[in-house]
């Protein structure tokens, strides 16, 4: 690898340097990773397509990679900025694949991880909610479905399944409140 390096820099800057490259090059890698399994799945092999996305989030870079809250530092909020974005793609899809398998479970806990890296998408909470409802756990889907329509206040599917909901737990308040 040809790389051009400052003279007058400090052997910091050199190092930083080297290992930015090697960063964009982890990051390129698992691209093409996420690529792979993207397309198993839209050709229907769901177990190679669990299998590399799972093989993905178990990337160095991945792993590491978290939400930064708002109000840290403009560089550090940048920082991760593709390998979060990478993490949430796969988390997502994995859900996907594992909800088709009957994985309910398993896709709830994809969800719910993905939910924490981006908070603000409303069909992510609307399926998050319809899962929680196919378990059986009700609190989660109300939670799930009235934050989908915080979310997306005109979501016409989430704001269905929240108003059957409410039906169904007899909330009368609440569910004058949704319409």
């Amino acid at each position: 690898m040809l790389s051009f390096v400052d003279i007058e820099c400090s052997a910091t800057s050199a190092a930083e340097v080297e290992q930015a490259a090697t960063v964009e090059a982890q990051e390129t890698a698992n691209l093409r990773l996420y690529e792979q399994a993207l397309g198993l799945q839209c050709n229907g092999d769901l177990t190679a397509a669990a299998a590399a996305y799972r093989e993905l989030l178990a990337q160095e870079l991945l792993v590491h990679a978290t939400r930064v809250p708002a109000d840290a530092p403009r560089q550090r909020r940048d920082g991760d900025r593709p390998s979060l974005q990478l993490k949430f793609l796969a988390l997502k899809n994995l859900s996907e694949v594992e909800e088709a398998a009957g994985a309910e479970d398993s896709a709830l806990t994809l969800l719910l991880e993905a939910i924490q890296m981006q908070d603000d998408d409303a069909v992510l909470w609307q399926r998050l909610g319809a899962i929680a409802l196919r378990l059986g756990r009700l609190h989660l889907a109300r939670l799930a479905l009235e934050q989908a329509v915080a979310c997306s206040p005109h979501h016409q599917l989430a704001a269905r399944r929240l108003s059957e909901l409410l039906s169904s737990l007899g909330d009368a308040a609440a569910l004058t409140q949704l319409h």
